[in-house]
């Protein structure tokens, strides 16, 4: 996201597999899609680059249970993911592609945020013991001793442990004690659909000093939570399953050739008083077999975790969310909730409890990239309650921005990247037409310095959120001009090949001309393009959560020579 000075635009470009003349495996958001979608253009919905303001936040949209109440508990956090109480009330929340933890005060009725760490890589986890917030990123775990006492001059993180594996797909992590006092913590699969190393996919930990590194558990494909029975100490924990699992089927009892298991949260309450107590294996194991293993190998432990074992997906206990009319079902959450009904699939839905969670000014799937068989799913939900949940929703949507305030605060960056965002000067990118979401998160990372740019940087680290949102809704109004390029007819024939091979356009759109988080590729500077896309194959080039860097390595220089010359073509100039 750029726009200041000499700005150098992150392009997400989706590509994947090596050549055109051999059969490729698609890229890791194209597997596991149906033949009828291959032509879709589902893709990743982009995170907001910024909060949303607290009076366009939904509370009021949500309905939950009698006794429980939702209100709207702090705001202004960018990109929440996990949170944890400190010893004297502050509650710390991690972020993941905004490189952030924040540190909430209460004062008397109102929430004071504070941003203590900032420029971090995915720091999803976090965990507090005896005074110590520790971070976990994707390679490595850190610690802020007595950070409590230091919230106006935050130390500098200190390392715990730093040789984690460093694949950014399903690289961020989960942070927790376990009763033993030691970091559990998971590393996901480093693809969708794939039989990763013994290294990936697990759940493991260490002592809070860094030594003694152990497996925990393997078969964990990307664990999102864990706890503790408070008596028993068993383990339990939740999982994402792999992507584009389709069909999704309702609630109810199925013929298990018909079964499309979806994600792994797996919720096992205690039946109420008036229930009849569960039955032998009940209690504790509704995972599908194709998701975990028959058995974890837990060799570390002096007793096996129990970490929720399979049953058999033809003959899962109990009534599998679909109980008779005399009782509730004494299993809950076996399957990511869909609209209840009989064995067919029936019309789209929500359970009444979560009516709400897909407001339909607030719905995350694209319908219209969907099979119409598809219902509507429901968002899982968040263990701290429903004032927490209030409090992630406070980084749902960015804040409103004012074009012509941007038109003014970009006369700074007018010197290289021209009065209206279309640059002149060779290897310096035009921002004009550049969506907003793309233009605002390269700002962020230039101020937090995650991008590092002698021009760009001391500029953006003078800019606050207001001003990174001005920048980015003027630019993306300003009608881009294409590059002038000098291309060769025969690569530029043989970037389009890529380009399709690739998949380019699931991320980019139809005529690469990029939305959302994804870039303009479309008359882009030959130059730039280059060197960015050289950048990334070679991991040097800055990436806001990892789809380039991935995308890029099966590609060979002269690949990307060529993809860069169909790139350019689109409505390029002739000569230059």
């Amino acid at each position: 996201m750029r726009p200041v000075t000499h700005i150098s635009l992150v392009v997400m470009l989706a590509l994947a597999p090596a050549s055109p003349a051999v059969a490729q495996a698609p890229p890791p958001w194209k597997q596991g899609q149906p033949a009828d979608l291959a032509n879709s253009t589902l893709a990743p919905i982009a995170q907001p680059p910024g909060p949303a303001a607290a009076s366009e936040i939904p509370v009021d949209k949500i309905k939950v249970p009698r006794g429980f109440k939702v209100s709207l508990w702090a705001s202004g956090i960018n990109n929440a993911r996990a949170m944890v109480w400190g010893d004297n009330g502050t509650l710390f929340v991690s972020s993941r592609v905004a490189g952030n933890v924040y540190a909430v005060l209460d004062r008397g009725g109102r929430r004071e945020v504070k941003v203590i760490a900032k420029g971090l890589n995915l720091p999803n986890g976090v965990a507090f013991k005896d005074g110590t917030l520790y971070v976990a990123e994707v390679s490595r775990i850190t610690k802020m001793p007595g950070i409590e006492a230091k919230l106006d001059s935050p130390p500098t993180p200190e390392v715990v442990y730093d040789i984690l594996p460093r694949d950014l797909p399903h690289g961020w992590k989960y942070l927790a004690f376990g009763p033993d006092g030691k970091l559990y913590f998971n590393i996901g699969a480093p693809c969708n659909i794939c039989q990763p190393p013994d290294t990936h996919a697990n759940i493991s930990r260490v002592n809070v000093d860094g030594s003694g590194f152990e497996y925990v558990a393997h078969g964990v494909r990307n664990s999102v939570g864990f706890d503790w029975h408070p008596v028993t100490k068993e383990l339990y924990f939740a999982t994402h399953g792999r992507a584009l699992r389709l069909p999704v089927l309702p609630p109810g009892r199925h013929p298990g050739s018909r079964l499309r298991p979806g994600p792994l949260v797996r919720g096992v309450r205690a039946p109420a008083a008036q229930d009849r107590p569960p039955r032998g294996r009940q209690r504790g194991a509704v995972l599908h077999r194709l998701d975990v293993p028959a058995r974890v190998p837990q060799p570390h432990l002096s007793r096996p975790a129990r970490l929720v074992e399979p049953e058999r997906e033809g003959r899962l206990p109990g009534d599998d969310g679909h109980p008779p009319a005399s009782r509730r079902a004494e299993v809950r959450g076996l399957r990511r909730g869909v609209a209840a009904g009989r064995s067919d699939l029936g019309p789209p839905g929500l359970h009444p409890a979560d009516e709400g969670w897909l407001a339909a000014d607030r719905g995350r799937l694209r319908g219209r990239d969907l099979p119409g068989r598809l219902p509507a799913l429901t968002p899982s939900r968040l263990a701290m309650g429903a004032a927490a949940v209030a409090l992630l929703l406070a980084a749902a949507v960015a804040p409103a921005a004012d074009p012509e305030a941007g038109r003014r605060k970009a006369q700074v960056c007018a010197a290289c990247h021209g009065p209206d965002g279309n640059a002149t000067i060779p290897g310096t990118p035009s921002l004009a037409g550049q969506p907003v979401f793309f233009t605002h998160w390269q700002l962020i990372k230039y101020r937090d310095g995650r991008r590092k740019d002698p021009q760009m940087s001391p500029l953006a680290e003078k800019l606050d959120d207001a001003d990174m949102a001005d920048l980015a809704a003027f630019y993306a109004a300003q009608p881009p001009r294409a590059r002038p390029a000098a291309t060769d007819a025969a690569r530029v024939a043989a970037g389009r090949q890529l380009a399709e091979l690739h998949h380019c356009t699931s991320c980019h759109r139809p005529g690469l001309t990029g939305q959302q988080q994804a870039a303009r590729l479309a008359g882009q500077d030959f130059d730039y393009l280059l060197r960015l896309l050289r950048g990334f194959k070679a991991r040097t080039a800055s990436d806001l959560d990892g789809t380039m860097t991935v995308a890029t390595q099966p590609l060979q220089d002269d690949e990307i020579v060529s993809l860069v010359h169909f790139l350019a073509s689109l409505g390029a100039e002739k000569g230059r």
